[in-house]
């Protein structure tokens, strides 16, 4: 089965903030509920161990299935939620 297909950055957005690694134990509890970033930022969510399910929620509901070598785009006022392996480390990184 294919996974739905990955927006990309746009050209032109830089970064301006990122998280500490996150392990399931650690990430905070939000980012395991639906949440979304602002209508001008965008994110990447990069795993460095393990496996993180990004949950695409709302009008196109998809699930993305990150490692370290897949790395999850962030849509603006996108509606998600995370789900980490327990094995998991993993960060954010935010883009204007």
């Amino acid at each position: 089965m294919n996974e739905p297909e990955m927006p990309t950055l746009p050209d032109g957005v830089r970064p301006f903030h990122r998280t500490p690694d996150f392990s399931a134990e650690t990430m905070p509890e939000a980012l395991g509920q639906r949440h979304q970033t602002k209508a001008d930022v965008w994110g990447t969510l990069v795993v460095r161990r393990g496996t993180v399910d990004y949950h695409v929620l709302g009008d196109a509901p998809a699930t993305h299935h990150l490692d370290v070598e897949r790395t999850g785009i962030i849509a603006p006022a996108t509606p998600h939620k995370v789900s980490p392996s327990a094995d998991a480390l993993f960060y954010v990184e935010f883009y204007r």
